[in-house]
């Protein structure tokens, strides 16, 4: 009817009757989860930071109280 428009192949990456029902960011779709999860349980990951620095500088503080009071004696 219009020979001037028409398309003789579909373009790579271009949605077709095919794949009408399919995700066309799957990918996307993936990456979304993953940060929403990490997002989700960040403040757990903190939280265990935080303890781990503080247990730490516990045995830190520990150390240098025990070799100031050998200095001492």
């Amino acid at each position: 009817m219009y020979p001037e428009y028409e398309v003789n192949t579909v373009p790579e990456g271009s949605i077709s009757v095919i794949s009408l029902n399919e995700n066309p960011a799957y990918w996307g779709h993936l990456l979304q989860k993953i940060t929403g999860i990490f997002s989700n349980y960040a403040w757990l990951l903190a939280l265990i930071a935080y303890f781990g620095c503080e247990l730490l500088s516990m045995q830190v503080n520990k150390k240098n109280l025990l070799s100031a009071r050998k200095m001492q004696d």
